[in-house]
Formats: C-alpha cells, structure tokens, sequence
C-alpha cells in the first residue's frame, strides 16, 4: 500500500508515489488507516448484453449481466419488462421471452441493478420487428419463350428470408430459389392459363423462425416481341424535331405509344402476329408516308419509319404604306436554316399565297422552324416578280407546334432599275400567215435588288413589256410594223404575231420596255419566209382537250427535244 506523507494541518496530503486509475467504471477511495495508513477498495460496476438485440416475436434470448468488484457476490436483481417476459428476475443469465409480433415494430428495456449498490444498474434495449409479410401484390405477366424474372419481396420479421413453394405447380420451364427469385430461360416455357401459386416466406428468426404466405397467380400469354419504329419529321431545312405524335398497333387491345424528342417509338411486348401500324397527330393537318404500315411480330420483333410532314398556319398583314404600284400582293415564306454556326435562308415555291391588295394573309402548311416573310406587289399581274415591283422582307418567326399569327411584312418600291444588256437574238418560226417568236427574257443580269430576290427561286424581269418590230431591210433603217407585248411571266418570252401575208420576206428584233426606258434592242433574225412550212416538212397533229369550259385564243408550238429549240 502507497504511503502518504502529511503536511502541516490545514495542508492536502501529496502522495508519495503515483496511483494508476484501472477504468472509469472503478472507483477508488480511502478507508481508515491509523496512524495516517489506509486501504484502497473498487466500486461495484454493472454491465449486461443480449444475445441478439433483434428478437422476433414469440422467441427468445439469453441475457447475461456481469457485475465487477463485488466481493460479496449479490449478483442483480431485473426489473419486470413492460412486454414479454424474464425467466428469473435474480438470475445472472435469465431468457426473454418476446410478445407476439405486431403490424408495428416494438421496443423493450430490460435493466439490472447490483444488489450490493443498488446506484449501479445497466439497461438492455432489445427490438421486436414486426410480424413478417409478403408485399409482392402480383406476379408481372409472362411471355411465353421469353425469358422472365420477377424477386418476390416482403417486409418485417428478420432477414435474410428463405422462399418456398408450398401450394400450386409452376408452370414448364420455371423455378424459385430460395432467395426469392422466380425466373424462367428464354425458349423454355409455353402459353399457360392462369396458374394459382402459394409462396412462404420464412425470416431468420432464432430458435423460432417466423413465417408468411401468400397466393399469386402467374399467366404465361402467347409469344411477344417488341416493335420499335420512329416518325421522321423533314422540312426544306433538312430533318427537325416534329412534335409529339402518337402510334397505334392494333392489338387486342390497341396499344398506343408517344413518339420521343428524337421521333423513336416502342411497344415492349406485342404477341406474335400480323398488325397496323397508324401515327396520328391531333389537332392539326398532319400527312405521313405510308399513312399505315403493316408488320409480322416474331422472335426477331419488328422495325418501321414513317415520314411526316405537318403544316401549321402563318398569318398576318402584308403593307405598302408608301407608293403608287397597284396589282395583287404574292406572300410566300423563307426557310431559315442553321447549318453548324451559319444560318443560310431558303424559299419554298409552294408555301405562299395571294392577296388582291395589301391586307391580312395566310400561308398554310408551315412546318415547325425559322421563317420570314417575303412579299412583292405584281405590278403586271402577270404571277412573275418584275424588278420593279415593291418588296419586302419581314424579321424572322419561329414555328413550333402550333399555327402562328400577327407577322407582319411591309413592301416599299425598289430603286429605278435601268437595262444593262443587249437582248439575244430571237428564234422566229413562220407560221399560216404570221410567226411564232421565242425570245429571251431581261431578268437577273440587270437585277436591282439582289437582296430579295436572292434567295427565290423566280428571276424577276427587268420589262414591263416588249416591242417586237419587223420589216424587209435587216439593218431596220426603215420598218414595216411593230407590236407590244405584256411580259407573260417564266423564263421563256413566246409571242404569236398574226396578220402578215404569205411569202413576205421580214426580219424581226425585239426589245425591253420599262415605263420611259427601253433596253437595246436585240440583232435581227435571219430572214423568215411568212407561210406553212413547205412540202415534205414533218406535221404535227393531235388534239386539245379541257376538263372545263374555256374561252379565248389557244396557242401551241413544239419544241425539238434533240436541239431544244422551239
């Protein structure tokens, strides 16, 4: 025993040699010792433990309790537990025995005390999970020759569970482990009729294990495979996202599947067999090619595309608030494409209208994209751009998945263009008493607004009209006659001069007229006998038909294939 050394009265004793404290659960202290000698005595502690702290219910558990430093060896005393039960409430080593499971997990304390120091005391908690259960509702149905895994599921208890078979056959070619996992090998099973099947689900519980069950029904329908496909939206720009559009196979029932952002589409299970396959696209005009296709399901599934196209409306006012030019108003718009980082515009000759007079206009058949709006006021009325008719381009509209209104275009007159170029020489082809004449057309070679008309796929004309002028001396120092023709629109001027006598010798040259200006006029013709062609020439004969009435002059000429001359 350490001895210690007293100082004067009044003083705190200092040891004379180091004490080693052996834990926090031992207290160490003085008792008396004469002459100022002493003895050093442990504390009682109490330490207790469960075997397992999870106990199903109704099952047991062996509880231990240590205490330390009693010599007496009282050992504890256990409080009565608030559920289940204790097999001695003396005992260093009683059993718990657990209440029955409930839907709810429950909760016990079971706590000793020293019977020599009744301040020490230790608490066990031990946990009652509650009763096992099979959550698994239903069974996914199966296919018959395709593979098939579902993992049967429950809750409560304690795991891990054992699975079993107890009521019911499975069907050919299936199995159930004991991990809960009924799977079947592709090319196994066959077409079965709804089969009433009982699995056990035992938790792991000890010594008592826990049990539950319940009875599903397994189906094993006829052979299926997936159908994929896709709905590929284009338009001049190339292919674009089209909207959402829905697809229909004509199973029993039908099923209905939504094209994605990319246009793809999927039926997971369709049994073998023939089907029609139909898109559709609510709430607007929608055309897809082919409008149905027809496809054999079997091991291999089946794969289709259809090509859609679908036309929104673009409306708005077309204006011209400044000039004098009258004549009807042509609206078409102008794709605007994105190629990488450029952005390069393109016109369709088919999304357009007319309007007699500036106003309000609809363009049908827009489909989603960048668009403007390109307007120009036919001066001639003739559906062909003249250079100088007004235009105008608008700012540039989105199209998404709906009709688009308020765009607004405003057309102003174009710089006063002026001819540049001589005409070509005229081909001129005697006739009964006059001459069919093909002559070029003053179009883009002097164009003064390349802007507009850039991107169109017309070449606007420089004249308003022309003068045809013929007579016998080549060099036209004098002139039989002249005639003014209208522009007529196209690529091609084609004009019938009727009335002159037969065998008449005459040179014909032409020119373009626009308003006080008039372009060079063209070379002469080489010189034209007027007339039927003579003798031995090939005739062309045939007939003209009309499906309605028409009235006015009829025009025909042929053109050579071989030298595409008229």
């Amino acid at each position: 025993m350490p001895r210690f050394t007293f100082s004067p009265s009044g003083h705190r004793p200092v040891a004379a040699a180091r004490l080693a404290f052996l834990s926090t659960l031992i207290f160490v202290g003085l008792s008396g010792c004469g002459g100022g000698g002493g003895s050093v005595t442990n504390s009682i502690s109490v330490f207790a433990s469960g075997a397992s702290s999870t106990v199903d219910g109704h099952d047991t558990d062996l509880i231990t309790a240590v205490v330390a430093n009693d010599t007496s060896n009282a050992g504890v005393t256990w409080g009565a537990p608030s559920i289940g039960s204790l097999s001695s409430l003396s005992s260093l080593a009683p059993t718990y025995t657990a209440p029955a499971a409930t839907t709810a997990q429950q909760t016990v304390s079971l706590t000793a005390t020293s019977v020599t120091d009744k301040s020490k005391s230790y608490t066990v908690t031990l946990t009652i999970p509650p009763a096992p259960t099979i959550t698994t509702a239903s069974l996914p149905a199966a296919s018959a020759l395709a593979a098939y895994s579902t993992t049967l599921a429950g809750s409560g208890g304690i795991g891990p569970y054992t699975w079993t078979l107890t009521g019911g056959t499975l069907p050919t070619g299936f199995s159930l482990s004991t991990t809960g996992v009924l799977s079947a090998a592709a090319g196994t099973t066959a077409t079965t009729s709804a089969t009433s099947l009982t699995f056990k689900l035992t938790d792991s519980g000890s010594p008592t294990a826990l049990t539950a069950s319940t009875t599903l029904s397994l189906t094993v329908g006829p052979p299926n495979a997936p159908v994929a496909g896709s709905v590929i939206y284009s338009s001049d720009c190339g292919l674009i996202a089209g909207p959402s559009t829905t697809v229909a196979i004509n199973t029993n029932p039908v099923q209905t599947a939504t094209t994605d952002v990319n246009g793809n589409f999927s039926f997971a299970s369709v049994p073998y067999g023939s089907y029609t396959i139909t898109p559709s696209l609510a709430g607007t005009n929608a055309v897809f090619s082919p409008s149905t296709q027809n496809v054999t399901v079997n091991a291999g599934g089946a794969v289709v595309a259809f090509k859609a196209a679908v036309g929104y409306s673009v409306s708005g006012t077309a204006s011209y608030p400044t000039g004098s030019a009258t004549g009807p108003v042509h609206v078409i718009l102008q794709y605007w494409c994105t190629y990488g980082s450029i952005n390069a515009a393109f016109t369709s000759d088919i999304l357009g209208t007319t309007i007699s007079a500036p106003g309000a206009f609809t363009i049908n058949g827009a489909m989603p994209g960048s668009y403007k709006v390109q307007a120009w006021r036919d001066v001639a009325n003739d559906n062909w751009p003249n250079a100088s008719d007004p235009t105008g381009t608008s700012a540039l509209y989105t199209v998404t998945t709906g009709n688009l209104s308020g765009t607004s275009v405003t057309m102003t007159d174009p710089t006063t263009p002026t001819f540049t170029n001589t005409p070509g020489t005229p081909a001129v082809y005697p006739i009964d008493k006059g001459v069919v004449l093909n002559a070029q057309v003053l179009n883009v070679a002097t164009n003064p607004n390349p802007t507009f008309w850039s991107n169109i796929t017309y070449f606007p004309e420089m004249a308003t009209s022309y003068n045809v002028e013929w007579g016998t001396d080549q060099t036209f120092a004098t002139y039989t006659a002249s005639k003014n023709f209208l522009t007529k629109g196209g690529n091609q001027n084609i004009w019938i001069l009727t009335g002159l006598t037969n065998n008449q010798q005459l040179y014909f040259r032409y020119q373009g007229v626009l308003g006080s200006t008039t372009s060079p006029w063209s070379s002469a013709s080489s010189q034209i006998t007027i007339g039927e062609p003579s003798t031995g020439a090939d005739l062309v004969s045939g007939t003209v038909t009309f499906a309605n009435a028409a009235t006015g002059p009829l025009y025909l000429y042929f053109t050579n294939q071989s030298t595409n001359k008229t």
